[in-house]
């Protein structure tokens, strides 16, 4: 059943600050490695900024969040699977081939990306 927002709740929504995601590559190398060792929930300012070798002040004075590396990381490997699969999905193989480089395709970007999944 379709129903249309209120006031407040269009309200509430404009009052969500946008997240940026973070775009730049070494502080995502670093997050990636902090991922690695720690694990998903052990990503913390502190640790991204030791592994980036800087101070949490500069990440802060940056605008760095971890939610906008989050969504850095999310978006590096979803273009990254585009890229990976754009040759299979626009080749003239047969299906079963190119199914078959497909999921060589996902896995290689999975394994790749295998602690933020």
């Amino acid at each position: 059943m379709l129903r249309c927002m209120t006031g407040q709740e269009k309200a509430s929504m404009e009052e969500v600050p946008a997240v940026h995601p973070c775009t730049d590559t070494e502080l995502l190398h670093a997050a990636a490695a902090v991922i690695s060792a720690y694990g998903y929930g052990g990503l913390t300012l502190a640790r991204l900024a030791e592994s980036a070798r800087t101070s949490r002040m500069t990440l802060h004075r940056r605008g760095v969040t971890l939610e906008g590396v989050v969504i850095g990381l999310s978006l590096t490997a979803a273009a990254e699977l585009r890229e990976a699969l754009y040759p299979v999905l626009t080749s003239t193989q047969p299906a079963d081939v190119r199914l078959q480089a497909a999921l060589d395709a996902l896995y290689a970007v999975a394994d790749r990306h295998l602690p933020l999944l």
